[in-house]
């Protein structure tokens, strides 16, 4: 978890700012070299403040996922997409944008890898494992 901090809003929607076109970024504390997702500015282990930028391997689980319908501005349609929340194989959960058809309820956990971002997209990408089960339409 991190320290609440209220710059820290601002923070959340700019977490492409740690990615680059084939990498996803986290952060490991410059003290005691524990990882976090790229929101976190203060250290829970250490109370630490100063972080390096790292790359993650790009695969994970997810956690928890959801169906959401929004339209990205006032003039366009509304788009269906899915968050979710994903636990990256280093440890740190991010908030992440799923490519790709739900997954099917199930006692696995479905796999996932990061998908170089589109521009503009507000979130990591990812993107189901092949062979992985998808929801029945």
């Amino acid at each position: 978890m991190h320290e609440w901090n209220p710059e820290n809003i601002q923070k959340c929607g700019d977490i492409y700012a740690e990615c680059t076109e084939a990498a996803l970024m986290i952060r490991r504390c410059g003290s005691c070299s524990r990882l976090f997702a790229p929101p976190v500015t203060r250290c829970s282990a250490c109370r630490c403040d100063d972080f390096e930028r790292v790359p993650a391997g790009g695969n994970g689980s997810i956690v928890c996922w959801r169906m959401v319908t929004c339209a990205p501005d006032a003039r366009t349609d509304s788009v269906k997409s899915m968050i979710a929340i994903v636990e990256l194989d280093e440890g740190p959960w991010v908030y992440t944008t799923i490519d790709g058809e739900p997954p099917r309820a199930g006692r696995r956990p479905v796999r996932v890898r990061f998908q170089a971002p589109p521009r503009g997209d507000r979130f990591p990408v990812f993107v189901i494992n092949a062979g992985q089960a998808v929801a029945a339409e």
